[in-house]
């Protein structure tokens, strides 16, 4: 007679090298999954007031993808790699205008212009159903509490938020009905503050375990993986590496970044992969990391 049993090989959970994106990206706008997502906008090298190019990630390399009419930085953005919409940002100028992406190219939306103009807000959503929230106007620069609901074609006022405040975790997270607000910085000073939305009303949740500013982040309400940004306040911010998960409930430990890195955007549909895209590590790069998280294989032992 034989028996046949499995056991376990355990992988711990990690970041490693992704591909590298063709020229130094910070401060643009990501999404998509893993292994289809894209990142737009933000300075680069040869346009430091905002760049026009968008590249698209498939799991290990980027690509060339269409160009935005209006190249800015700071910007949000919301859906997939085959249907995206980018918004707000500036220019310098702060900007409201929005257009949306079908994996090819970029069309502006006449009548989708933003209620206000502004620059660092959180968001998530589809290119039908996005979700903008905080971020700063001119008028309002150390962040402020308004969210705004994108339907396809115009743009609604959305629930007020509980604290106002900018650079929050960029990426895509959350949707227009269960969205997620992730840490920021108020003025000058970092926030921990983290916010959950009905598509109706903002509600302070469990804090993001320190206080965190322009991190990446992508997901769910309930499964969103957060990385990098820095913490503390003043001429000397901290650069991080760590990563930490959200279930909905409470924010859990992750594996280290390789590089401590802030202004970081990420690619990923929830809190078991992500890919973190370009930021400053001091200064912009084009290095990417794609985490995979712990894994519990399975091996095939047979006795007689």
């Amino acid at each position: 007679t034989s028996d046949t049993l499995k056991v376990g090989q355990p992988f711990a959970a990690a970041w490693s090298a992704g591909g590298s994106m063709s020229v130094n990206r910070v401060q643009g706008a990501a999404g998509g999954s893993v292994t289809a997502g894209f990142y737009t906008g933000g300075p680069s090298p040869s346009a430091p007031t905002g760049s026009q190019l968008t590249e698209e990630y498939n799991g290990a390399t980027w690509t060339a993808g269409g160009t935005l009419n209006t190249g800015r930085t700071d910007l949000g953005a919301a859906g997939t790699q085959t249907a995206a919409v980018a918004f707000g940002g500036q220019v310098p100028a702060f900007q409201n205008l929005t257009e949306e992406y079908n994996g090819t190219g970029w069309t502006a939306i006449p009548g989708g212009l933003m209620p206000v103009a502004k620059v660092g807000m959180g968001y998530g959503g589809t290119q039908t159903a996005a979700l903008s929230a905080a971020g700063a106007p001119s008028t309002i620069p150390a962040g402020a509490t308004t969210s705004e609901e994108y339907d396809g074609a115009t743009w609604t006022a959305g629930g007020t938020m509980n604290t106002g405040r900018r650079d929050l975790a960029k990426g895509v997270t959350g949707t227009q009905t269960a969205g997620l607000a992730v840490a920021g910085r108020i003025a000058g000073t970092s926030t921990a503050a983290v916010e959950e939305y009905n598509g109706a009303t903002w509600t302070s949740v469990t804090s993001y375990p320190v206080a965190l500013r322009a991190g990446g982040g992508a997901g769910t309400q309930t499964s969103t993986l957060v990385c990098g940004g820095q913490t503390s306040s003043g001429s000397a911010p901290t650069n991080q590496n760590t990563s930490k998960s959200y279930n909905g409930t409470s924010w859990s430990a992750e594996a280290n970044l390789g590089t401590a890195i802030y202004m970081n955007a990420n690619c990923g549909v929830d809190a078991t992969a992500a890919v973190s895209c370009g930021g400053w590590q001091p200064a912009s790069t084009n290095a990417t990391e794609e985490y995979n998280p712990a894994y519990i294989g399975a091996k095939t032992l047979t006795t007689s």
